[in-house]
């Protein structure tokens, strides 16, 4: 053999151990060439030394070696990518998961359960701003500024009479939408019937926090409470004179007036003479906030007033306003309905059915009467529902 040819033969063998480390898809034609190329050399080469011989076989017999130990670099190499694909899908999977977390089926149960809540909390939130001058005792304003005021002086009236000359109170709540034509007809009844220093008839201006629907039902208890704490705030002393108070709510006025009563309930304890407490409900919107749907159903009345009566419209479109208030909290319900004008026709001075309670309420014999006989008795009693 030629010198020649066994460096053409080393040349090829270094390329074959260097090409074994590949993968075996890359190693694989070189093999071929290489044993093609050495079984031509050895066929075409007559003569070899027996040194050179047993090389070449030597480098025969390590081919095998070569080749699994590429099969092995290979099969290392596979599970390397499975393992990193199997990090992979795992990762995958928790972000999954964590998309998952934020569906739209999710999403649309998230709205539909935080909404209501978040709405009670609005409702709530605004009669936490309105101010209670009254608790000021030490500011002048609070006691002589009638604009920061729900209840001003007898001394406002044509009479300009006194506190220690009242024995009568009437005071209105109205509703949602302000003071009307039907409210102001109700207070010129109330002062034709009560003409001279005992009677003390005022309506609560209560509209900038009743026209939000929402938040005008814990409005309402607000301002009942300040009017009631500023009733007997205006003259300590002379409460003792005072032998009736009435309070008249109106839709969602009902709440103020319900809360006056409650107020005045706990006031009038310490006083030697307890006045005879009232509460007309004309029409009363019953629904506090969002999730309070029958509060006014079981809480107006009861035992804080003396006498509760409720004057009713069953067919009008105004949500929480066409039942009964628990006629075990109340003495009597007059249901109205039938009796409202262009109700069974289409004449032009129909009323509507949320309004008919207090207009008829204004021309009634009882407007501004207190429900009680010469002995302090009730002139009903409780829990009658009386259909007109």
């Amino acid at each position: 053999m030629t010198r020649s040819t066994v460096l053409l033969i080393r040349v090829l063998a270094t390329i074959a151990f260097f090409d074994a480390t590949n993968t075996i898809t890359h190693a694989l034609p070189v093999d071929n060439i290489i044993n093609r190329g050495v079984a031509g050399l050895l066929r075409t080469t007559s003569s070899s030394s027996s040194r050179q011989q047993q090389d070449i076989n030597k480098f025969l017999e390590r081919r095998p070696v070569q080749r699994r130990l590429g099969h092995h670099h290979q099969r290392q190499q596979q599970q390397q990518q499975q393992r990193q694909s199997s990090t992979s899908l795992s990762f995958s999977a928790d972000n999954s998961n964590i998309s998952g977390l934020f569906t739209r089926n999710k999403f649309i149960l998230l709205f539909v359960v935080a909404t209501p809540i978040l709405l009670e909390l609005y409702s709530r939130i605004g009669s936490l701003f309105i101010p209670n001058t009254i608790n000021n005792k030490n500011d002048k304003d609070s006691t002589s500024g009638n604009d920061s005021r729900f209840i001003p002086p007898p001394s406002s009236t044509s009479e300009g009479g006194s506190w220690n000359d009242v024995e009568h109170v009437t005071i209105v709540f109205h509703g949602a939408g302000g003071q009307d034509g039907y409210t102001d007809e109700l207070m010129k009844r109330l002062q034709q019937q009560s003409n001279n220093n005992a009677y003390y008839n005022h309506i609560v201006d209560w509209s900038k926090y009743s026209t939000n629907i929402l938040q005008a039902s814990y409005n309402g208890q607000r301002i009942g409470k300040i009017v009631a704490q500023e009733l007997f705030a205006n003259q300590d002393s002379a409460m003792n004179s005072l032998k009736t108070i009435h309070f008249i709510g109106i839709s969602v006025g009902a709440f103020a007036a319900d809360s006056a009563v409650d107020e005045v309930n706990k006031k009038r304890e310490k006083y030697n003479s307890k006045p005879f407490v009232q509460l007309t409900l004309l029409d009363p919107f019953q629904q506090r906030g969002i999730f309070g749907i029958n509060y006014g159903s079981n809480s107006f009345g009861g035992i804080k007033a003396d006498y509760t009566q409720q004057y009713l419209n069953t067919d009008d479109p105004v949500p929480s306003t066409n039942k009964p208030v628990n006629l075990k909290n109340i003495n009597i319900c007059y249901d109205v309905t039938n009796l409202r004008p262009g109700k069974n026709n289409n004449q032009e001075d129909e009323i509507f059915g949320h309004d008919w309670p207090l207009v008829y309420y204004t021309q009634s014999e009882n407007c501004g009467k207190i429900m009680i006989d010469e002995k302090k008795k009730e002139e009903t009693t409780s829990g009658t529902l009386m259909i007109l």
